[in-house]
């Protein structure tokens, strides 16, 4: 379940990867990615998810503990604090909060009746938590850059659930139903409409949130708008994305178990080319540049690949 990320801060002008081995590495996207910082943090469990965090200063570490782990993006030892969270067994997932820096949101796994959490990173305090029997939450993101609503898979269930944070979150908002594997990544378009997801069944989806089932029990019916097949997901997560908003959200990329990145077009749903990597690697986190045609994954190996994106998919 361990993952390997990768990801651009919003100027384009570094690149972030975390290893499964805790490796952060800060590349300068504009010096030809040199190493501008690098530190092996202090964890010593399977590391489940990382992203930016508190507007785009912190890269924010989770792993199979209590313990949320952030780093000082522009420290040059990336100097790092850390967060305890009381009656959470791991925390798999990390959404950031564009509007309210301050606040994430967090898939607990493993943790009975509260699958996602709002942590406030100023005063280190949960603000709010949802209540339902999912104790496997794995993935989360905020469907909308305000953080009014927070979706969230599970590898123990095939649909994906939304909550208003605004509220108690008793019970979901409504269900993004279709997949029939376990939901295993999800990322929001942040135009609080539409949602990407990766799953188990070999396939990721675009979802139309105005589209939503409104009950477990109607689980089958498909409301995805678009499904993308060509790629393979086993049981690790696979990342997902959509191109960035210069090209219109119209490319969505997905990295594969049998390898490469797979391209599809995000208005249809065709498949438009692979991105090929080493044979036989495993690429589970891919990430455009949102400010030039730059591609990279990491790869299960530790591999970073850097491509310029061909013209077919730009």
């Amino acid at each position: 379940m361990f993952r390997w990320s990768c990801f651009f801060t919003d100027d384009g002008r570094y690149l972030i990867t975390c290893s499964a081995d805790w490796k952060v590495t800060v590349f300068d996207v504009h010096n030809d990615f040199s190493i501008k910082s690098q530190k092996i943090a202090p964890g010593t469990l399977a590391l489940l998810d990382s992203c930016l965090v508190g507007n785009g200063e912190l890269i924010a570490q989770s792993s199979i503990s209590n313990q949320l782990m952030l780093h000082q993006l522009e420290s040059e030892t990336l100097e790092t604090s850390m967060i305890e969270l009381p009656n959470v067994r791991m925390i798999a997932g990390i959404a950031a909060n564009i509007l309210h820096p301050h606040l994430v949101g967090l898939a607990c796994g493993g943790t009975p009746c509260t699958p996602v959490i709002i942590l406030d990173l100023e005063t280190q305090t949960i603000v709010s938590k949802a209540h339902s029997d999912d104790s496997d939450a794995s993935t989360a993101a905020f469907l909308d850059d305000r953080g009014q609503v927070l979706c969230n898979g599970s590898r123990s269930e095939k649909f994906v659930r939304l909550w208003d944070v605004r509220q108690k979150m008793v019970h979901p908002i409504g269900l993004l139903t279709g997949h029939t594997g376990h939901v295993t990544f999800v990322q929001s378009k942040l135009d609080d409409i539409h949602i990407l997801t990766n799953a188990t069944d070999n396939s990721a989806k675009i979802f139309d949130v105005r589209m939503l089932s409104d009950a477990i029990d109607d689980e089958t019916r498909d409301c995805s708008i678009q499904t993308l097949v060509g790629h393979t997901v086993g049981s690790a997560p696979i990342a997902c994305c959509f191109s960035p908003s210069y090209t219109r959200h119209t490319v969505v990329l997905s990295g594969s178990d049998s390898g490469g990145i797979h391209a599809y077009c995000s208005k249809v749903g065709t498949p438009i080319g692979v991105l090929q990597g080493s044979q036989g690697c495993v690429i589970r986190q891919c990430a455009w540049s949102p400010t030039a045609p730059i591609v990279v994954a990491h790869t299960a190996s530790g591999e970073v690949l850097v491509w310029d994106a061909p013209d077919y998919i730009s």
